[in-house]
């Protein structure tokens, strides 16, 4: 069926509007004021490179660990308050890492609230969590749930009469799980490490609190001493090349496409567990809610608390927490009215078009947030006439910037559902 003009107009519009961030950075980066050759010899790029690529290697294969052994837990076995434990487990997620980052900080600094609590014990110091150790297993313990998500929704619809003939056939647990079920997840297994790899590259709290040098980390660096140089639009302009390339490499892979098997799903029989190995599974949970959501929140209770019986009053924060929810708001009710005519031309007109338009806004969604800012702002800088300060600092910008990010996931996500 053909597109409507309209329709096909509108669409095209969106993304030229999406697209301008990518484009801009790259003109710039093409018209360096220095040679190319100086900024590699003057800045410490193949040391952030490494940062960042280890990094993002290290928490993508850690959460995936983590999330794929709770989906399976909570899935094919039978545990007491499975529903409960896969919750906990899920929460972390809504704890932003910066926060999460800060309450590791407060807790396991040298003289941390861990020290204050153990210091009755003679505990004077220890040698606290920094680094890239710190940033390994703060990330971690916050993108996780995003393998859980995923994958625990594919293992449920996934058809389970090819477990049971392996089942029938002698094939041990360990083995059944690494020839049988995981080749079937591929592609959940893939999209979910692609959300964690994309968030750990564009993270700048968390790192910045350890005290680890990335690429984000130097954006910001450089951005607070001259927002107009050029070392804050080359690592922007590797942080996105770099974001693209991970996206691109994914959806283009073979191993993206799941193994499809024949069948009608049917309900999953929860195998049941003897009473030491129920110790192990509900001990590796008990471990993980510990340090994934009642560490942060009892950090944040406890600085809550002290502050409230030291005098101080919340209503300081009152004007912060209505600007996040009225940002946040705006731009997501205004994100799905914009999603709304991609959505219609992906589902509705199958077209080369429609199809490359999805890909590429399921890509910019994964574009590193501080690298989109930071384009966003040059533009209305170098660009707009107008007063600057209706514009700079203002809603404005950050809509702008995060509907370049986030309508992608929308669009992606109201068009195959």
């Amino acid at each position: 069926m053909k597109i409507p003009k309209i329709l096909l107009t509108t669409n095209v519009f969106i993304l030229t509007i999406f697209l301008m961030p990518i484009f801009y950075m790259f003109w710039r980066f093409a018209n360096f004021s220095r040679n190319l050759s100086a900024f590699l010899e003057s800045w410490d790029v193949f040391s952030l490179l490494f940062n960042t690529l280890t990094l993002f290697l290290a928490v993508v294969l850690t959460s995936l660990f983590i999330g794929l052994l709770v989906s399976i837990f909570t899935v094919r076995y039978e545990l007491p308050a499975s529903k409960i434990l896969f919750s906990l487990t899920i929460l972390p997620l809504v704890i932003p890492s910066y926060i999460g980052a800060l309450t590791y900080v407060s807790a396991f600094s040298p003289r941390g609230l861990f020290v204050d609590v153990f210091s009755s014990f003679g505990l004077n110091e220890i040698s606290g969590i920094d680094g890239f150790v710190g940033s390994w297993i703060v990330l971690t313990l916050f993108t996780y749930p995003y393998v859980q998500l995923v994958c625990s929704s594919a293992l449920r619809n996934l058809d389970s009469t090819v477990e049971d003939a392996a089942r029938s056939l002698g094939v041990k647990k360990v083995k059944m799980y690494t020839s049988v079920v995981l080749p079937r997840l591929k592609k959940p297994i893939i999209y979910s490490s692609l959300l964690v790899g994309l968030y750990v590259i564009s993270d700048f709290g968390a790192v910045s609190l350890m005290k680890y040098g990335t690429m984000t980390k130097a954006i910001y660096s450089y951005y607070v001493i001259n927002i107009n140089g050029d070392p804050v639009i080359f690592y922007s302009t590797i942080l996105i090349f770099l974001a693209l390339i991970i996206s691109f490499a994914q959806r283009g892979s073979d191993i993206s496409r799941s193994a499809k098997v024949s069948g009608t799903p049917r309900e999953i029989e929860k195998i049941k567990l003897s009473k030491k190995p129920k110790i192990l599974v509900l001990t590796f949970f008990f471990v993980l809610i510990f340090f994934s959501l009642f560490v942060p929140v009892s950090v944040l209770g406890y600085w809550l608390f002290r502050g409230l019986a030291q005098g101080n009053s919340v209503s300081g924060a009152l004007s912060g927490i209505l600007g996040s929810l009225s940002a946040a708001t705006v731009t997501s009710i205004l994100a799905m009215i914009i999603a709304t005519p991609i959505v219609v031309m992906i589902s509705q007109y199958r077209s080369k078009f429609g199809d490359l338009f999805e890909k590429v806004t399921l890509t910019l969604y994964g574009l590193p947030h501080i690298a989109v800012g930071i384009s966003m702002l040059f533009i209305t800088i170098k660009n707009i006439s107008f007063n600057l300060s209706n514009i700079y600092n203002s809603y404005n910008l950050i809509f702008d910037s995060f509907f370049t990010t986030s309508c992608g996931w929308r669009a992606s996500f109201y068009g195959t559902s």
